[in-house]
């Protein structure tokens, strides 16, 4: 069989001569050493590469698909996730959360007008200290509540106490007057 040019090729194969170019400088087709190409190599060569681009162009399909089904099957787990109330929106995040830390600035406020009347009479740096640790450790309590709050989702209102109402906390001792 005889060797064909770039020309040659670009009309049977219905390309560009770039693209035979290419193909060669690229893709490795196979030319012959006077710069010709040879029909009885070239043409299974190229028959090979169109169904590897064929084939990949399949894998592409198929794995966009499968990122498609990917994506629905998150999104129908993120709405069966909201619907059982696993999840929350940021709104209910934000509102649950801006409920607690107004809760939090309040008793911050009230606590020096709870703590006064306590360390009034006391006449020692160590004893003052010992109040107000008692003080601070019911307070920190009374935090340690906002995550179960944020996990249920209970209206923060009803557990807020009252900014003139001591902290309780049954684990700590009733600070006396």
């Amino acid at each position: 069989m005889d060797n064909y040019t770039a020309t040659d090729l670009a009309k049977l194969f219905d390309c560009s001569v770039q693209y035979i170019s290419q193909l060669h400088k690229d893709e490795g087709m196979p030319k012959e050493t006077d710069g010709k190409y040879s029909l009885d190599v070239v043409v299974p060569w190229y028959v090979n590469h169109l169904k590897k681009k064929a084939a990949n162009k399949k894998d592409a399909e198929a794995l966009a698909k499968i990122r498609m089904a990917e994506a629905k099957a998150s999104l129908a787990e993120i709405e069966l996730k909201s619907k059982e109330q696993s999840l929350i929106t940021v709104e209910e995040a934000i509102d649950v959360l801006g409920n607690s830390l107004s809760a939090m600035r309040s008793q911050l406020l009230a606590l020096p007008s709870r703590v006064a009347p306590q360390v009034y009479m006391l006449t020692t740096a160590a004893e003052v200290e010992g109040e107000l640790k008692k003080f601070m450790s019911e307070f920190l309590h009374e935090l340690s509540v906002i995550p179960e709050q944020l996990r249920s989702l209970e209206d923060v209102e009803e557990t807020e106490h009252d900014a003139n109402q001591p902290i309780s906390n049954p684990e700590t001792t009733e600070v006396t007057s």
